[in-house]
């Protein structure tokens, strides 16, 4: 396995479009909130030394866009896993994250990364379970490509050489043959400016799951989000056997469709602007369908075979 992490100088200066967003706990689950997201640059040269070596942490830029890799991983066909690992990001002074980004492998579930602000780096990677790391949650990717890109006036404070946990959920069901997964994340410094607000992630869902084998369930939960809250991004998760997956506002009576997912390998994630800014009476509700092709009955759990229904929001 190998581990990379390189660091450059950041040359373009970032704009964002002023957004506004927040959520609250979920009627249904346990939440596994807060966290940060933000920006993409442009034009940016590698740091590297005139040797061609990667500085160490101390000589290193304190703002710029920063990466990490974990990986690969061999998965022989049918094999499920999930790694965990924890890498400095190397960021040589407290700093603000403004965008991430991401690439998994084909392959890949889901990759999870956390802000650890105490311990030490882990980087040999070692089957955990979900959600096995502490510290805060700042990006949930599900797709071959995914980013975040915070709204103008808003960023996610980072210690030096801030720690990163990583964990990557993955299954080989796309080959006959082993394949490599490899996690790639890119993360976007700026400055530490105490006049940007601070983004969090709610990760929320239904535990409630049962469905019969050889039939189309749907399953139902509504979520409370504050008065004034301001979400900028929305996405939801199943596992295999969902067929749909929507997030709806509601408002007394009224139904509004605020994202739609027909593709549980990736849902995309549905950016706001401006934010959605939720008023005093209105909720959230989260509707997954399913088609159980099997011959057993499927509830909740981590597993590939069991599923899930979540969805999470970015929100100041």
């Amino acid at each position: 396995m190998a581990i990379h992490r390189r660091k450059s100088f950041l040359l373009l200066f970032i704009t964002l479009t002023s957004i506004t967003a927040a959520c609250d706990d979920a009627t249904s689950t346990p939440s596994l909130a807060d966290a940060a997201p933000s920006t993409p640059d442009a034009s940016i040269p590698d740091a590297r030394s005139t040797d061609g070596q990667l500085p160490d942490a101390g000589d290193s830029p304190p703002v710029g866009t920063f990466d990490l890799t974990a990986g690969p991983f061999r998965v022989e066909t049918g094999v499920e896993e999930t790694m965990c690992l924890t890498l400095s990001l190397g960021n040589s002074a407290p700093a603000m994250v403004r965008a991430i980004r991401t690439t998994l492998s084909p392959g890949s579930h889901h990759m999870i990364l956390n802000r650890v602000d105490e311990g030490s780096e882990r980087p040999e990677a070692t089957p955990c379970g979900a959600f096995a790391h502490t510290g805060d949650l700042i990006f949930l990717a599900q797709s071959a490509e995914a980013s975040i890109a915070y709204p103008d006036g808003v960023g996610l404070e980072i210690q030096a050489n801030q720690l990163i946990a990583i964990e990557i959920h993955y299954i080989n069901y796309i080959s006959d043959s082993p394949v490599d997964i490899t996690g790639h994340i890119e993360f976007d410094l700026v400055e530490p400016d105490p006049s940007l607000q601070p983004v969090q992630i709610r990760f929320d869902g239904n535990l409630g799951i049962s469905l019969p084998p050889r039939e189309e369930t749907t399953v139902r939960s509504t979520h409370s989000l504050p008065a004034g809250a301001r979400v900028f991004a929305l996405t939801t998760h199943t596992h295999q056997l969902g067929i749909e997956s929507t997030l709806n506002r509601v408002v007394g009576s009224e139904s509004t469709l605020l994202h739609r997912s027909t593709t549980w390998a990736e849902p995309p994630l549905d950016v706001f602007t401006p934010a959605l800014v939720i008023g005093e009476s209105e909720q959230l509700e989260l509707v997954c369908r399913y088609q159980n092709t099997t011959d057993e009955t499927v509830g909740f759990g981590t597993g590939f075979r069991d599923e899930m229904c979540f969805y999470w929001a970015f929100y100041y």
